[in-house]
C-alpha cells in the first residue's frame, strides 16, 4: 500500500498512464491526472481527470494546493522547463521533478555537455558545439571524421528525437543537418561515434547527493529494426539487464557516474529532486571500454518506464515520493539488483504509419484493436489514443505501448505473439502499425 494518498500525474503519454496504472494498483486512494477527458478512460478505472493540459503549469499548482495533494509525479519536461516544480515547491507540495535550473539539461544539450566535462565525467570523443555562425567548422570536423563516424545533435528541446546519425555515403545528409539547424538560429553538437553497448541508466536523486539507480534498461530509438531509420524517442525497451549484458564492474562504474552526477548538481545549487536519465554508451565494444555520457534527459524514458516500474516490487511510488521529500535514506536496496534473477519486463511500441518520417503525415483515425482475453502478465499502455463512440482510434504517432513480462528475456519477446490481426491480437486498423521485430535481440 503507497504512503500517497492524493496523486497528480502531470502528463499524457504511455509513460503517464503507466505510472497512473501503477499508482491505482499500488492502492493510491486518489489519482489524478492531465491526461485529457478522451485518454482517461483508456483501461484504466478510478481515474480522475481535471481538466488541466499539462502546459498550464500555474493552473496545476493552484489545483494541486486545493485539492491538498501528497505528491505531483511530473512525466514530460516540458512542463519542468516551464517551472512546475518550482511552483508547486513554493507551495509546500511535493514534486517529483527538479526544479526549473536542473531541467536546464534537456531545454539545451549545451548544458549537459558543459556539466560533464566540469565534473569529471566523459562527452563523446571529439564533441563541440557550434553556433549558427559557425556552420563552415561544422562541416570541417564532420567531414573530418567522416559521416559515419559522428553523431549530430540539436540542443534544443526535441523531446529524444534531436540527434541524427548517418552512413558513409551521407556526407551531404549531414552537411544538410549543419545547414538546416544553423538557418533556424540554433546551435548544434558533433560528437565522435561509439561503438560500444548503450545503457539507459535512470538515477532516483534526493537534492542532497544521494543517488540510487535503477534496474539498468536498453531502449531502441530508431523507427525500423536493426536500429535503421530516424531517433524517434521510443519504439521498445526492456529491463533489467543481466550482469552478462552489464558486469558488476559496469555497474558500480554506473553507480558512480550517477553520484558523481548528484554531487556536482548539489554544488551547482541546483533543486534535482526527481529522475535524471543518462545515456550511457562505451566507447568501444570492448568489455573494460570506459563510459561517456550521450545525454542527460529530466524524467524517467518513455517506454523505459513501462518496464522499470515492473522492477520496482510494487514500491516506485514510495520511491519517489520519498525522494520528492529528499528522503535518499530509506531502504531502496531493490533498486539496483544484479538481475539474473529477476523477473525481465519487455515492451514495443505499436506506431502510426508515417510517424517520425520526413515528408509523411502521421495516419490518425485508425481504429485500435485490443483483444479482451489477454495473458495477466501482459498490459497495454496507451499514449496517441482516444476514445470515441465508435471504439479506441490513433490520435498521434506512437499509439500504445504492449509490455510483457517473463522469467528471461526470451519469455518476455513472447509478446510479439499478442501482436497483429492474423494472430487475432493487438493492431492498428488492418495490420497497419510501425513496429520493430528486435526489440530485446539487440
Amino acid at each position: 500500500m503507497a504512503d500517497v494518498e492524493r496523486l497528480l500525474v502531470v502528463g499524457s503519454g504511455g509513460r503517464e498512464f503507466a505510472i497512473i496504472d501503477e499508482a491505482i494498483h499500488s492502492g493510491v486512494e486518489r489519482v489524478y491526472s492531465t491526461r485529457g477527458e478522451d485518454a482517461v478512460s483508456l483501461g484504466i478505472e478510478g481515474v480522475i481527470n481535471t481538466g488541466i493540459g499539462e502546459k498550464n503549469v500555474s493552473s496545476i499548482g493552484t489545483f494541486a494546493a486545493q485539492e491538498n495533494i501528497d505528491l505531483v509525479i511530473v512525466g514530460p519536461e516540458a512542463p519542468l522547463i516551464t517551472g512546475v516544480s518550482n511552483i508547486l515547491r513554493h507551495k509546500g507540495i511535493a514534486v517529483y521533478g527538479p526544479d526549473k535550473d536542473g531541467a536546464k539539461f534537456e531545454e539545451d544539450k549545451c548544458n549537459t555537455h558543459q556539466f560533464v566535462e566540469k565534473y569529471g565525467l566523459s562527452n563523446p570523443p571529439n564533441s563541440q558545439t557550434f553556433l549558427p555562425g559557425q556552420k563552415a567548422s561544422a562541416k570541417a570536423l564532420v567531414k573530418e571524421l567522416g559521416p559515419e563516424g559522428v553523431y549530430t545533435k540539436r540542443v534544443g528541446q526535441e523531446g529524444g528525437k534531436g540527434a541524427v546519425g548517418y552512413g558513409e555515403g551521407d556526407l551531404e545528409l549531414a552537411y544538410q543537418e549543419v545547414d538546416a539547424v544553423a538557418d533556424k538560429g540554433e546551435s548544434l553538437l558533433v560528437q565522435g561515434r561509439l561503438r560500444g553497448p548503450e545503457y539507459s541508466a535512470m538515477f532516483m536523486l534526493d537534492g542532497r547527493g544521494n543517488a540510487v539507480a535503477t534496474a539498468l534498461s536498453r531502449d531502441h530509438k530508431a523507427l525500423f529494426d536493426g536500429g535503421l531509420g530516424p531517433n524517434t524517442g521510443g519504439m521498445g525497451a526492456f529491463a533489467p539487464l543481466t550482469t552478462e549484458q552489464a558486469s558488476q564492474q559496469r555497474r558500480e562504474e554506473i553507480e558512480q557516474i550517477g553520484l558523481k552526477i548528484a554531487g556536482g548538481l548539489v554544488e551547482e545549487g541546483i533543486d534535482f529532486r526527481g529522475t535524471l536519465y543518462a545515456g550511457l554508451m562505451a566507447v568501444t565494444p570492448e568489455s573494460d571500454s570506459p563510459l561517456s555520457i550521450l545525454e542527460f534527459n529530466v524524467r524517467f524514458g518513455d517506454p523505459e518506464t513501462q518496464v522499470l516500474l515492473k522492477s520496482l516490487g510494487g514500491r516506485a511510488i514510495d520511491y519517489m515520493f520519498a525522494m520528492a521529500r529528499g528522503d535518499g535514506e530509506m531502504d531502496m536496496s531493490r533498486l539496483y539488483l544484479s538481475a539474473d534473477n529477476s523477473p525481465v519486463a519487455l515492451t514495443i511500441c505499436l506506431a502510426s504509419p508515417g510517424y517520425s518520417q520526413d515528408g509523411q503525415a502521421v495516419v490518425i483515425g485508425l481504429p485500435v484493436n485490443v483483444p479482451r482475453d489477454l495473458p495477466e502478465d501482459m498490459s497495454i499502455q496507451f499514449a496517441g489514443a482516444r476514445q470515441t463512440d465508435d471504439g479506441i482510434v490513433s490520435s498521434g504517432g506512437r499509439v500504445l505501448y504492449a509490455t510483457k513480462t517473463g522469467s528471461n528475456i526470451a519469455e518476455a519477446r513472447k509478446v510479439y505473439d499478442y501482436i497483429g490481426r492474423d494472430n487475432g491480437g493487438i493492431c492498428l486498423g488492418d495490420d497497419e502499425q510501425v513496429i520493430r521485430s528486435d526489440i530485446g535481440l539487440v
